[in-house]
């Protein structure tokens, strides 16, 4: 598909299997090279003389205030300049023509994603004159397109609360943009109204598929689009989802735009977020964080106790994480590295818990040792983790009081087994998680060229327990993003940029869970809805198309755009070839499931 759209174009084409290998060595060979991310940020506007009329020729120096890097335009035929691809930040424009003063604007704020219109004015004068200004005095006018967008700051990301330290968290603050960050008594996000997924932040930035729950321009949530330095890390099994929620450490700026996109934004409808990865500068520049919660640090609850006994939330946690960057050779190469990690270790009690008694299994082992049941309670892991009984019961009793097989309200005991069947227990459940996130960043300026390479490295290891150590599960997904790109300046009116991309998470239960026995089907065990009983006994792993799964999503991309500065137009041509694939082997689904009617019938 080809089109060109008002003072865009851009190009795109799918499919290509046979370009796989192609475009996987176009990402490494990017890093070969040492290889600023993709911006569509820059500065563009009029030179005027005192009268009005436009100056020809006058040459434009845009300087970045971080890094010293310097790019430069010419004024043409109409007076007109425009200088792109320049990363978010502040800049001194300088603007000099013969007869007249220089003139030098100087703080001059960049946001990601946009160009910042600036028209100058020059005195008459000689060029040993110079006429300073700040950016500050100058108005920020949108006069470049229609786009409705909103930019969140660096010291916005830093300083505004978000649920564990994501900054998806701040997206419902931009316009055009309805939000919900309510959250479930268990600190789960709920979805809007209508719309289905995995939820946002519910592990902090850990969070394998975030599905940040806001809404723009009139679209679900599944519309959104997520790119981190201009490329895709949406997931392929939910739409409206990143596999990638980068650390607040690691953004230097995000920007949101929510209508009136241009063609390059064209593949999705809903809101267009992204995120410009922090750079290094001339100057070293850091960070550190540590939170510390532990049992001991913690209030007593006479409530939450077994028994209404005094008790202590029993949750150890850790947070940290820091960055560092700066210069490795001065204007020339930047480097920049961050980190976030996690640690939690803790135990809740589940109460009024329906299973069976250790003299029950030892009956039915002895009785009948060559039943299924039998094997089932000889496995390793079978005994419920009870830290109390609340009472016992024999569900068998021939001798009821009423002459039912089932009276459970008036059973006591001496059944055909002869022992106590069921119990009603709290439980002690165990869970662990822990996450890393690693992000780094390579800037290199050589003359017309520059070169930007990232990464960003996600891993978790959760240990979720259950009833029954038969029950627990390990999740241990790992999610990655690697980008690389090349900005050529070919003259001051021609620019070409290229880029290309991998994007990946994986995750295989089966493997991750190497002492849980999926061999085992789930049991339910039916018939005790009665007051106090709860609804049924349960043996075995959760069970489930991904419990366990073997999956994994992969995303390879690339994209070269050229950019034509002509007369009063700025026209942008584009290519983009995406592959994705989406495999997933769901051997959950081979599990079976039984449900008995009757414990007897178990």
């Amino acid at each position: 598909m080809i089109s060109l759209i008002g003072q865009k174009g851009v190009v795109m084409l799918k499919g290509f299997p046979s370009l796989k290998t192609l475009l996987l060595a176009t990402v490494f060979l990017g890093f070969a090279v040492s290889v600023s991310a993709q911006y569509n940020a820059g500065v563009g506007g009029t030179v005027k003389d005192p009268n009005g009329a436009v100056i020809v020729g006058a040459k434009i120096t845009v300087t970045s205030q971080e890094t010293g890097r310097t790019t430069e335009a010419v004024t043409n035929e109409n007076g007109i300049y425009r200088v792109t691809v320049l990363p978010p930040g502040k800049y001194n424009v300088t603007a000099d023509a013969a007869n007249f003063k220089k003139k030098e604007v100087r703080g001059v704020a960049v946001t990601a994603e946009d160009i910042r219109g600036l028209d100058l004015t020059l005195e008459l004068g000689t060029r040993t004159e110079t006429i300073t200004v700040t950016g500050e005095s100058v108005p920020a006018l949108q006069t470049e397109n229609a786009n409705l967008s909103h930019s969140i700051s660096t010291e916005q990301i830093r300083n505004l609360p978000q649920n564990g330290r994501d900054p998806f968290e701040l997206l419902q603050l931009s316009p055009g943009v309805f939000g919900d960050s309510s959250r479930n008594g268990a600190g789960l996000s709920t979805n809007l109204p209508s719309q289905q997924g995995p939820g946002g932040s519910n592990n902090q930035v850990f969070q394998v598929e975030n599905q940040v729950q806001v809404v723009a321009n009139g679209q679900r949530t599944s519309a959104n689009n997520y790119q981190v330095d201009g490329v895709s890390i949406n997931s392929l099994g939910w739409g409206g989802a990143a596999v990638i929620s980068p650390n607040q450490e690691s953004v230097k700026e995000v920007v949101v735009l929510t209508s009136s996109y241009s063609a390059e934004d064209g593949r999705n409808s809903g809101a267009q977020v992204k995120v410009i990865s922090q750079n290094g500068t001339n100057g070293f520049h850091g960070s550190a964080l540590v939170k510390f919660n532990d049992k001991g640090l913690n209030a007593f609850n006479k409530y939450n106790g077994p028994f209404g006994t005094p008790n202590r939330v029993n949750q150890k946690y850790r947070q940290f994480g820091g960055s560092i960057g700066g210069p490795i050779l001065k204007d020339k190469l930047f480097f920049f590295f961050s980190y976030e990690g996690a640690r939690s270790n803790n135990s809740t009690v589940n109460r009024n818990i329906l299973v069976e008694t250790p003299q029950f299994r030892t009956s039915i082992i002895s009785l009948r040792p060559n039943s299924l049941a039998a094997k089932l309670f000889a496995t390793p892991g079978i005994a419920p983790r009870s830290i109390s009984v609340l009472n016992t019961t024999d569900c068998c009793s021939l001798n009821m009081p009423t002459g039912s097989y089932y009276d459970f309200m008036n059973a006591t005991g001496g059944g055909p087994d002869g022992v106590p069947d069921f119990s009603r227990v709290n439980t002690s459940v165990p869970n662990t998680f822990a996450g890393d996130q690693f992000n780094g960043r390579l800037d290199y300026n050589r003359g017309k060229h520059q070169f930007f390479g990232s990464t960003y490295v996600t891993r978790r290891n959760d240990d979720q327990g259950g009833n029954r150590p038969i029950e627990d599960l390990t999740f241990k997904p790992l999610s990655w993003v690697l980008t690389g790109s090349w900005n050529w300046t070919i003259s001051t009116t021609l620019l070409n940029e290229a880029r290309a991309n991998f994007t990946r998470w994986s995750f295989d239960q089966v493997a991750s869970s190497v002492t849980t026995n999926f061999g085992i089907p789930r049991f339910n065990v039916f018939d005790f809805d009665v007051p106090g009983f709860g609804c049924c006994i349960v043996l075995g792993a959760d069970r489930g198309g991904n419990t366990p799964g073997i999956l994994a999503q992969n995303t390879f991309e690339f994209r070269d755009t050229l950019s034509k500065v002509y007369r009063t137009h700025a026209f942008k041509f584009g290519l983009e070839i995406r592959k994705e694939y989406n495999n997933s082997n769901e051997s959950g689904g081979a599990r079976p499931l039984f449900q008995f009617e009757k414990f007897l019938n178990f």
